[in-house]
């Protein structure tokens, strides 16, 4: 449009910084310059005109080149995020090799191995929404990239006599936004293995914690049999004493009364009684069957 530009821009360099820190850097020292300047020969109000002819397009543009570079920043913060991620999970791992001697001398902790499971999911979880993001971030730069080749055609279309080459370097060289690209489509190649990691992990506390589980319910049922059993003992036991009991107060003596000389009432006759034999002989079958139950057990 009869004048040159020049473009300028600022990325600092940030990757080794986190959180906030990483973010205040990026806001306060990126940068981005145009400078466009027109012939002695054109006057300002006709610079004016010319700029506003192609503002809005230029708007669009420098929108999706923006949008590529904070893309590229957030997967840059993500892959740091995820690597340090994958530190704390390793402390997981390591707990979980040492379950098979746990297992093996019987001294598993089911409340520690329970906590660490609920650590793992944790991680898990902050894992895969991170991994998310990363892919978010790819799927943002591939499009943008194709935006910004679309505006810069529609551009040079609109105004024939516009040359923009120096603009195309942005998607077109192999160390801007195409860089971009492949650096972040590597970071996330490179950690999805991280998410098979931790849910194998996962997968394999839930498993042991179930079956520890279920071997102490079963240990529960067996216990709870045999207090029943000797519950059961206990009862015969009972009924058949007061039985004896009842018995035996028949051949005791009663008040004002007299036996004959001579008259034995001793425990053998009260044993050998027809209502006691009897009884012994009803309740027998029941009491064989408990003892042999509880004897087997």
């Amino acid at each position: 449009m009869g004048g040159t530009i020049f473009e300028l821009w600022y990325h600092p360099e940030i990757l080794n910084l986190t959180g906030k820190d990483f973010w205040d850097k990026f806001r306060t020292e990126s940068h981005h310059v145009l400078i466009w300047l027109f012939p002695e020969n054109i006057s300002a109000s006709d610079m004016r005109k010319q700029v506003q002819k192609i503002y809005q397009d230029f708007m669009r543009l420098f929108h999706y080149r923006h949008k590529i570079v904070w893309a590229y920043y957030q997967s840059r913060f993500l892959k740091t995020s995820l690597k340090q991620e994958f530190i704390e999970i390793q402390k997981s791992i390591k707990t979980a090799g040492e379950l098979q001697e746990q297992l093996n001398t019987g001294e598993l902790n089911l409340t520690d191995l329970q906590t660490t499971l609920a650590n793992t999911l944790i991680s898990l979880s902050d894992y895969t929404i991170e991994l998310s993001y990363l892919d978010d971030q790819i799927r943002t730069i591939k499009t943008n990239i194709e935006n910004y080749q679309y505006r810069l055609e529609k551009i040079s279309s609109k105004h024939q006599a516009t040359n923009l080459t120096n603009l195309q370097e942005f998607t077109k060289s192999e160390i801007y936004a195409k860089k971009y690209l492949r650096q972040a489509e590597t970071d996330y190649a490179n950690l999805t293995p991280g998410l098979t990691v931790v849910q194998n992990l996962s997968d394999t506390l839930q498993g042991i914690i179930q079956l520890e589980q279920t071997k102490s319910d079963r240990r529960l049922v067996a216990a709870q049999n045999k207090l029943n059993n000797t519950i059961a003992l206990v009862g015969v036991g009972l009924a058949i004493s007061g039985l004896t009991a009842s018995v035996a107060t028949q051949y005791l003596p009663k008040p004002q009364q007299t036996y004959p000389q001579g008259y034995d009432i001793s425990i053998a006759s009260v044993m050998l009684s027809p209502a006691f034999v009897l009884s012994f002989i009803v309740s027998a079958p029941f009491l064989l069957a408990l003892i042999y139950r509880f004897l087997r057990r």
